[in-house]
Parts: C-alpha cells; structure tokens; sequence
C-alpha cells in the first residue's frame, strides 16, 4: 500500500498498529478526524512517507521524531495537543511545515532543514524556547517563544533597579532629619501618597512571584530538563478550572491592591479640595450622561499603546498592515512604560479637569469612578479584547493581516502520487483551514489570555512600584512644588496648581499675581482708599458744612 487517505471523516480512537507496518507507504493522511492518543513514535520508520497529515485531531502525548522522513515533502501537525520537542526531518525536500496550535516546547531540533517563509506556520499556539530558525514565517515576534528571564524583562528591571537607586540615594542624602523636615513641609496628601506608595510595594512584592511562577514561567521547558514546572498552572491541560480560578484570584489580588490605592490617593486629594470649595452638587442625569458619553471614548483613545502592545505580541513583521518589525518591537518595548504613565500620570488630572468642567465644582465620587473606569478598560478590557480577537489560540484574526494568508490559493496545496500507474493528486491543506481556524473550545484562549495580559501588567506592576515612590519623593520638593505653579500658571492659565486654603503672604501673593489679580488690588486699594477718607472726623465735618451752605 502506498496511500492511505483518511481524512475529513468522523473517525475516533487511535492510530491502528498496522499502519506503522506499512513501510511502502507514501501518502498518510489522517486530518480531520476524532483520533486520539499518542502518535506512533514507529511512524519515523515509514521511510518513504512523502505527505503526512494529522491535523485537526486529539491527539497528545509527545510528538514522534521526523528525524529519519528524509523524504517528507508535507507534514502537518496542527490543531493537536502535542507535547515535547519537535525534530524536523534533515532534509531539503520540506516545502509545507504547519505545527501551530499545540503544546510543543522546548528548542526545535534541524538538521539543516529549511522551508519556505510563506509555507510554515509553527510558533503561535506553542511554547518553544530560544533559539528558532529564522526561517519560520514568525520568528519576528520575540512574544512567541521564550528567550531568557533576562532579555524579557531587561527593559524593566533595570529601570526599576535605577528608580530605586534613585530613592534610597535622595533617602540617605536627606537623612532623618532631612526626611521628616521634607514631609512636615509638603502638602498632606504627598504623605498621603508616600504611604499609599509603600502599600504598593508590599503588594506588587506579595503577588508579583507567585503570578510569574504560575503564569509566566508555563510549562515551555518541562521536557528540557526542568520537572519542577510541572506543577505550574500552565500544565493543568485536563481540566482548565484550576487555571481560571488561580487566575481570579491572582488578577483579583493585583487589581485590587493597584487600584485600590490609586483611588484611596485621589479620594483624599479630591475630599480636601470639596472641603476646601465647598460643593456637594449632585449630578443631574443629562450632566453624567455628558460626562460619560465623552469619558469612554477617551478612555478608549488612551488605550492605543496597550492595544498596539498586544496587536505586537500576534502580528509577524510581514503584515498587510505596514507595520515593520522595529515598530512592532518598539511598542513591545514600551507597552509597560506606557500603560503606567496612562494610567498614573494622564488618568488622574485628565479625569479632575473633565469633572470641573462638565459639573463646575470637584465632584470627589465621580471622579474616583472616572479613573477606575478608565484604568480597567486601558489595562484589561482592551488588551483582553485584542486578544481574544488576534491571539492563536482565541479567534486567530492575525492570520487575516498575514501575507501569506493574503495571498488567495498560497495554501490551497496537494500531494502528487503515481498509483497503479497513474498520477493522482491528492488535497493536504486548504486555503481555510490554515487562514480561518475555528474557536476551540478546550481552555487556550484563557491561557493565552492570562498569558499575554498577565504579561504586561507584571511589567507595569514593576515600573510602579519602582518609579512610583522615586516620582512622589521627587515632587515632594519645594523646587518640584514651585515647577509645577509655574507650568499652571504659564501654560495652563491657573492662579494656582491646587487649591488650597492654607495661609500664606502677602509676599507670596505679590508674586503670584496676574494683570486681573492686579487690577482688583489697585481698585480694593482704591476703595479703601476712600474708605478711610470718608471716615475721618474733619472730612466728614467739612462735608456737613458744605451741604448747610449749599442748602
């Protein structure tokens, strides 16, 4: 027998024995079907296989090695659950490699095999390990294999290592002394922030390890020597519960210890300046439904860096796009970065303006409502959404911007065989089956989900427990303090950063002074002026006088 063509039937259980048997076999294709089980690790004996499909099944267990099919022309694995090592075949006849969708890690093992860029498809969907042939249509994007702790969160690291040197050097500068003289000084909701800063640190301490040990790290190198991460959350592949659970209650911890003490911060900060103005206004419906009619497109707005982030993670440099692998690779860079200053340096002030625009007065509730609503849809709800839509292992929408996928009939490939004296082609892949995978649901979209989100806010958790503290020791300075009164009164058109009713002088107000402020002087100066005048006994006896002779 030198064909067997199964495929795109309703078929289920394992792979008979026989067919390992079949040692003059050519053509073997098993896809789209129910098989289950492990593959034959004897199928590396059928020597003479030239096409080998079993896709679109159930198969698991770890793939078998292709090593020994020189002559192996199509081979496609994808839409499996196949663990382990991939080992191509060492040969130069390869011309269609599709491997994505399963669980296969570690280093791909070649022997001077290559394939086409535009006929492979084998890194999303799996967790292989560093490094990867170049040669693969994906090897762009760095988010689709693990490389080192290290080069994934340099960026962060040493940023977070320089911030905190930062600190500790303006902490020993100053002193004891120094330090309590700089907090008597400043306003009280920089001790405020101080403090909410340091919670910070405690949590982001807390969750960040156990977050990275059980999402980050996976499984992608269990069959490389390391089994201690077989007891990470990633290799819970039966049964996806737990995962969802730990991922509750590790997103719910994190969020809540982030957002938390950024709305406890600008609570306190808001509730002084209504004491301080007075207003307890409450919204009329047409005023909130403006508010939040213009609020969500702008929270919508500000979330093009994280979008652009997770559109970095799926989409390859050769995208329909135009997006080429530095700018790709720059929005990688600064995803965390970005979503950190969004989200605590636009958010806040973005949020107190609109507020007093729209309602006239602070609104403290509204405004806390404001900056959580933003913060969630700028960290979770669009990063999910994208990845839900372009992700592998979700709705695959990358593939729509792919090239090759582009490109009508690039994967519309047969097999040629000479049966009984004539030549038959026979279908291995289809344009569809390849560029529009259906849903799967089997628990990888909220792995992937959990992975590449998780991914970015551990990053942003980094920069804001680094940078954060540096930021509020900084702007704790009188010096900072008269930076920022200067920018609100030269360019913001403000008599004043913040409101405040704490004494100050006449100095201090001389200095601070506009035209309008000065015009209102000299005529209060004026008024009073007169005042006094009036007031005096032989003004007013002189006036008397005046008016009995003119009466």
């Amino acid at each position: 027998m030198s064909a067997l063509g199964l495929s795109q039937n309703v078929l289920d259980g394992t792979i008979p024995p026989f067919v390992a048997k079949l040692t003059q076999i050519e053509y073997l294709g098993l896809s789209q079907n129910s098989f289950s089980g492990t593959i034959p690790p004897q199928i590396s004996n059928l020597a003479n296989l030239t096409a080998l499909l079993v896709d679109t099944n159930r198969f698991d267990g770890a793939a078998p090695s292709f090593r020994q099919l020189r002559r192996l022309v199509n081979l496609t694995l994808f839409a499996n659950e196949l663990k382990g090592r991939l080992w191509l075949p060492s040969s130069d006849h390869l011309r269609l490699l599709l491997a994505q969708t399963n669980r296969l890690s570690c280093p791909i093992g070649t022997d001077n095999t290559t394939v086409a860029p535009d006929r492979n498809l084998v890194l999303p969907g799996n967790l292989f390990s560093a490094p990867v042939p170049s040669w693969l249509g994906t090897s762009g994007v760095r988010f689709l294999y693990y490389i080192s702790w290290w080069d994934t969160w340099n960026l962060a690291l040493m940023s977070g290592a320089v911030m905190l040197c930062c600190s500790a050097a303006i902490l020993l500068v100053l002193g004891r002394d120094g330090l309590m003289r700089l907090l008597r000084s400043t306003h009280d909701t920089v001790w405020v922030r101080l403090q909410m800063s340091k919670w910070l640190c405690v949590w982001s301490g807390v969750w960040v390890p156990p977050t990275v040990g059980l999402y980050y790290s996976g499984a992608n190198l269990y069959e490389c020597g390391k089994p201690w991460l077989y007891t990470t959350a990633a290799y819970l592949d039966a049964d996806s519960t737990v995962e969802w659970l730990l991922a509750a209650a590790a997103c719910l911890g994190s969020g809540l210890a982030a957002y938390s003490v950024r709305a406890l911060d600008s609570y306190t900060m808001d509730t002084k300046q209504l004491s301080e103005n007075g207003s307890t206004n409450v919204l009329p419906i047409r005023k909130r439904l403006l508010l939040w009619g213009v609020w969500v497109p702008v929270s919508l707005a500000l979330s093009v860096p994280t979008a652009m982030y997770i559109v970095s993670t799926s989409v390859p440099p050769r995208n329909t796009l135009g997006l080429s692998s530095v700018v790709l690779a720059f929005f990688q860079r600064v995803g965390a970065p970005a979503l950190y200053g969004v989200s605590a340096l636009v958010v806040p002030p973005l949020a107190r303006w609109g507020v007093n625009k729209v309602c006239g007065a602070p609104q403290p509730h509204t405004t806390v409502k404001l900056m959580i609503v933003a913060r969630l849809i700028v960290a979770l709800v669009v990063p999910c959404m994208f990845v839900l839509l372009l992700n592998q292992d979700c709705f695959a929408l990358w593939l729509r911007v792919w090239e090759p996928c582009a490109d009508e009939g690039r994967f519309e490939i047969s097999t040629a065989l000479e049966l009984e004296g004539q030549h038959v082609t026979i279908p291995a892949t289809s344009q569809r089956e390849v560029c529009s995978p259906p849903y799967q649901l089997d628990g990888r979209c909220p792995r992937a989900v959990v992975g590449t989100v998780g991914d970015l806010l551990l990053d942003k958790m980094i920069f804001t427990a680094s940078f954060g503290p540096t930021r509020t020791i900084l702007l704790s300075f009188p010096t900072a303090r008269m930076a920022r009164e200067w920018v609100a009164h030269k360019l913001l058109r403000r008599t004043s950063y913040r409101a405040s009713t704490d004494p100050v002088s006449y100095t201090h107000l001389r200095a601070h002074e506009t035209p309008e402020h000065l015009v209102c002087r000299l005529l209060l100066e004026k008024k009073k002026k007169t005042v006094s005048i009036s007031s005096h006994p032989s003004y007013t006896n002189t006036l008397n006088n005046k008016h009995y002779d003119h009466v």
